[in-house]
């Protein structure tokens, strides 16, 4: 059972009942658009060796049956999925801005932030930054997760 700090809403429900509801909602919805997006990118003709790469990755594991289903012991085994995903993230965050509150009167970084001073940290531009990526920040390359290969 989940413990929090309950009320009961409008209708009578209480908001941990929401709350949850939200949240299996939520989910749902943003693994269905990251696995559009990754599909996306993987769609594009620069793409087209790395959906290669991934087919003869998985091809071992379904050459002898098109119905095997993937066991959680065989996920590791396949590396380009793990490459894709993790190449796919950073491009497409789930959430790509975040507000945070201080709590308290604090340094940060060099700056200083008041109580209830207001952080935006944006996850989409951390993860486009030129400076960090290169100058192909913004572009779909599993070498930054494959050990160079793309």
């Amino acid at each position: 059972m989940l413990k929090s700090n309950t009320y009961i809403g409008s209708g009578g429900r209480s908001s941990t009942h929401d709350e949850v509801v939200t949240f299996l909602a939520s989910g749902h919805e943003t693994t269905a658009t990251s696995m559009i997006r990754v599909m996306h990118s993987l769609s594009q003709p620069e793409s087209r060796h790395i959906q290669s790469c991934f087919r003869a990755g998985i091809y071992p594991i379904f050459s002898s049956n098109l119905k095997t289903t993937i066991t959680y012991d065989q996920i590791p085994g396949l590396k380009y999925l793990s490459h894709i995903t993790s190449g796919a993230l950073p491009l497409y965050p789930l959430v790509g801005v975040m507000l945070r509150m201080a709590s308290e009167d604090i340094g940060l970084n060099g700056a200083f932030m008041l109580v209830r001073m207001l952080a935006v940290l944006s996850s989409f531009a951390i993860n486009r930054c030129v400076v960090l990526w290169g100058a192909d920040a913004e572009a779909f390359r599993l070498r930054r997760w494959a050990g160079g290969q793309d």
